[in-house]
């Protein structure tokens, strides 16, 4: 393996190294030592990947070696108040890692009232101070039909049939401009050309998503595949206004407004 460490590095590697041998009772140091070694890939020279390093150097699991980190880090987001002294062990960080940063000095305070300050205490003071997360609201396509988790991957990535749109647009209103206007320059750009640029765009926007299929409902693998949205789970405006029986957009239609309607 090609030696690739500058001098400076191998000097941190060594302190790290030595930090992580040396300090196990201080779960804090080792997890920020780790951290290290792990963000800057220390590593590289002896090792393929940062959990070679951790298994075959310190015997660490990659299961602890991340929570020593995290505790670290957990440790690292309260150190600035007073308060922080209370974290001492990797248990209490764990316990204190689900808290978003802002609040975690907040619960800490509040699990002292109690005595000490243990994992316990801790996640009773959370329940107490932070509020629990709304659940978020589940994406909707444009008539108003939930999108199944198979088929928003690709509902994400509708911007990107959206940009090629735009493009072919702006080629096509350039190339009608100089038309228009007699352009020397455009005058061999035949008619044709514009008609297959509006093909063009017309194509493409096949792709541009707009509702969950009719046919699979947003879940083609569940039914080996399905030719209507090509696997995508999601078909565009024109299929669903035009091509797709009325029937099947009429039950979906029902089936949205009645969801809509309070219980």
């Amino acid at each position: 393996m090609a030696k690739t460490l500058t001098p400076k590095e191998i000097l941190r590697y060594g302190i790290c190294n030595k930090a992580i041998k040396d300090g196990m009772a201080t779960v804090f140091d080792v997890g920020e030592r780790l951290r290290e070694v792990r963000d800057t890939k220390l590593y590289r020279d002896d090792y393929e990947t940062f959990d070679d390093y951790c298994e075959q150097k310190h015997q660490i699991g990659k299961s602890h070696s991340y929570r020593l980190i995290e505790a670290a880090e957990v440790k690292a987001s309260i150190n600035k108040s007073p308060i922080g002294d209370k974290i001492t062990n990797e248990a209490q960080a764990r316990a204190l890692a689900d808290v978003p940063e802002e609040q975690r000095v907040e619960v800490v305070r509040e699990a002292a009232k109690s005595g000490e300050v243990t994992a316990a205490s801790i996640e009773a003071a959370a329940e107490k101070v932070v509020e629990p997360e709304k659940p978020k609201e589940k994406e909707k396509d444009k008539t108003g039909c939930v999108i199944p988790r198979e088929a928003l991957v690709f509902w994400k990535r509708k911007d990107e049939i959206q940009k090629l749109m735009t493009a072919v647009s702006k080629v096509k209103s350039a190339v009608e401009n100089g038309r228009k206007e007699d352009d020397v320059m455009f005058r061999q750009v035949y008619q044709a050309a514009i008609d297959s640029l509006s093909r063009a765009y017309g194509f493409i926007s096949d792709a541009l998503p707009y509702a969950v299929c009719l046919d699979c409902e947003g879940r083609p693998s569940l039914n080996g595949g399905c030719r209507s949205c090509k696997g995508t789970g999601l078909i565009c405006k024109m299929r669903y206004d035009h091509i797709e029986a009325k029937e099947k957009r009429i039950i979906r239609e029902k089936k949205i407004e009645s969801q809509r309607l309070p219980a």
